[in-house]
């Protein structure tokens, strides 16, 4: 059967969201409404407004969670064992592609989750790897496997092409240091970069940020696209021990971002605002979601401390003390985020996750899935299936799932630290291709 996964609305905050559109989408400054979706102009820029997201109802969307197909398994046969996933994919014949990073191959399965057949291995020579973060697809329906700072360009049947390395010549790190990241590439296959710069201290008990630079480079490293300079990992640290600190990032706002065509999205949840960046590396949009969050209490924002935490240290017992006590401490931050990950589907919307709180997710509450149209529109939300349940972490490179016209992409864990991937049939109501067919692409 075909389940309309939605939940009774939540009281939330009262948030506005405004889009300031790509260069030459607007002219002139003049300003116009439709049903509460405002567009004025300022300063050649188009900013775009929605109504509150209380007055936010359901998608009249199906998500199919009886055809659902699923790949990963505890025990069985050894293609359908996931030993990390780091990547996944949908081909535009349907199949299915991921990555296993512990294995360092590839797998490709048919529409139903049937095993076709590996692709590389572990191995320095080529269709080999050495290390497998991520996939990215390219033009032309071309992969690129990415791993450390190795790209692997593959053709559209997957056969092995070239392989180069990524470096950034424009680093803040200290020589002979390094601070740059692969984090994905472009469309055409051009490296993006990221450069980290730490500034937080441990220890200090205040909420610090570090920051991180974005880069579209050529294969030598130089930059062809600066995306400017953002916030990163925000975060408090707390001395447990003398020399032992413990950091907790919950319930700060974190940052967030994602690369669509080119372009990136990034969202800071403590201004409640998406900036959207073109591929020129101007900033062409940015969503602001003013208002006040909902509170919560510490014992729903932090998991609690069991004699678990720290088993097996010799100072076991005062590491949790001192746990609980910085805890006990924390001061909650003034604005809570309303938002948690952030994810744009292949025709262009964006896919903004609700903020609830860990220990709420583990008694079974249900966030929500908001989603706005390529111009910003707000169109309603969705509850979260299984397998869209992230939240996103700056640390690493996390699995993306993937959403297209008609379906969803995603992966869980179970209790165990296994792993699978799900797939969803979706079906779009005629209402939002309506919306779909006046938008402008980003």
């Amino acid at each position: 059967m075909i389940q309309n996964i939605a939940v009774p609305t939540r009281l939330v905050a009262l948030l506005l969201w405004s889009v300031l559109l790509l260069a030459g989408c607007g002219e002139g400054d003049g300003s116009h409404s439709d049903g509460g979706f405002t567009e004025r102009t300022e300063n050649g820029v188009v900013i775009a407004e929605n109504a509150t997201l209380d007055a936010a109802r359901p998608l009249e969307w199906e998500i199919d969670t009886a055809n659902v197909v699923r790949i990963g398994v505890v025990d069985g046969a050894e293609e359908y064992v996931i030993g990390r996933l780091a990547g996944i994919l949908r081909r535009p014949d349907g199949t299915i592609l991921l990555a296993d990073g512990l294995a360092r191959e590839l797998r490709l399965f048919d529409t139903d989750g049937t095993f076709i057949r590996r692709i590389g291995g572990s191995g320095e020579g080529p269709g080999e790897y050495t290390s497998i973060d991520g996939l990215a697809p390219l033009r032309g329906d071309s992969v690129a496997v990415l791993g450390g700072f190795q790209v692997t360009i593959l053709d559209p049947e997957l056969r092995y092409v070239r392989r180069f390395l990524t470096r950034l010549t424009e680093t803040q790190a200290t020589p002979p240091f390094s601070s740059d990241i692969l984090v994905s590439l472009t469309p055409d296959g051009q490296p993006i970069m990221a450069d980290y710069l730490p500034r937080c201290e441990t220890g200090t008990g205040l909420v610090c940020s570090d920051s991180l630079a974005f880069f579209v480079t050529d294969q030598e490293g130089e930059p062809v696209t600066r995306f400017g300079r953002f916030p990163y990992n925000r975060a408090v640290s707390n001395e447990v021990l003398p020399g032992m600190s413990t950091s907790f990032r919950e319930p700060h706002p974190q940052p967030m971002w994602t690369f669509h065509e080119g372009h990136l999205y990034f969202a800071d949840a403590r201004r409640f605002e998406v900036r959207i960046h073109g591929e020129d590396g101007t900033e062409a949009r940015v969503i602001r979601v003013p208002g006040t969050a909902p509170r919560y209490p510490l014992d729903q924002v932090f998991p609690p401390i069991t004699s678990e935490t720290a088993a097996g240290h010799p100072e076991g017992e005062a590491i949790r003390r001192a746990m609980r006590s910085a805890r006990s401490e924390a001061a909650l931050p003034d604005s809570f985020p309303h938002f948690s990950d952030l994810l744009v589907d292949e025709e262009g919307h964006i896919w903004a996750r609700e903020y609830v709180p860990p220990v709420s997710i583990d008694e079974g509450e249900t966030p929500r899935w908001f989603v706005f149209d390529p111009d910003g529109r707000l169109l309603g939300y969705l509850a979260t299936p299984e397998g869209l349940l992230r939240t996103f972490s700056p640390v690493g490179t996390p699995v993306t799932p993937r959403i297209g016209a008609d379906y969803i992409l995603g992966f869980v864990r179970d209790d165990l630290g296994v792993e699978s991937v799900v797939l969803y049939p979706l079906r779009r109501s005629g209402d939002e291709r309506d919306h779909r067919a006046r938008g402008r692409p980003p």
